[in-house]
């Protein structure tokens, strides 16, 4: 479970983990009636948004925090906000070539 306790923890400091927590069973129904998801890897790859924009960290921490309860393996890659034509992070492009077949990716 890569990134995922750094995550929570970045959450709980901002005050957004109880925001997240809020949405879990709403993604745990995507994850598993959707996406259909059973044993797959899943990568739960983006940003944690602006300070004035938190959306995506509270996303982020949903589908996370989901993939957990589903039992799921679960790797969190994070990167800065990025404005369109910008470049991925090397995390994230190197978390993607490592993923197996058949992964998922949030």
């Amino acid at each position: 479970m890569k990134g995922v306790d750094e995550l929570l923890s970045w959450l709980k400091q901002e005050k957004l983990l109880n925001r997240s927590k809020k949405k879990v069973k709403v993604f745990e129904k995507i994850l598993k009636d959707c996406l259909n998801i059973k044993d797959e890897k899943v990568l739960v790859a983006g940003d944690l948004g602006l300070k004035s924009r938190r959306i995506s960290a509270i996303t982020i921490g949903a589908y996370t925090m989901a993939a957990i309860n589903l039992g799921l393996d679960v790797e969190v890659e994070l990167q800065p906000p990025k404005v369109k034509g910008e470049r991925t992070d090397k995390n994230i492009v190197k978390a993607l070539s490592r993923l197996p077949e058949k992964s998922v990716i949030i």
